[in-house]
């Protein structure tokens, strides 16, 4: 059930993912391809379930790497490989 609901959240956000290499050229997309969705939460979110699910990754990850200040944290990121 959390993968859907994080599915139903990230879904509308994804865009193709730029990959570069050391040299700063584009990564040839038949070795590997992506989508990136950023999840932002406003500052001052309207609370519904999406924005509940978002904000227990982040407490979770914070008390994972010891309780630091979810401010401090980048957004959350899902990404979707495909071959």
């Amino acid at each position: 059930m959390f993968f859907a609901e994080m599915a139903n959240v990230s879904n509308p956000l994804f865009s193709e993912s730029t990959v570069l290499n050391y040299d700063s050229n584009p990564v040839d997309k038949s070795h590997r391809d992506s989508w990136t969705a950023y999840l932002n939460l406003p500052s001052n979110p309207e609370e519904n379930d999406d924005h509940a699910i978002i904000k227990c990754i982040e407490e979770r990850a914070a008390q994972f790497q010891g309780y630091v200040p979810v401010a401090n944290m980048e957004n959350l990121q899902v990404v979707k490989y495909f071959p």
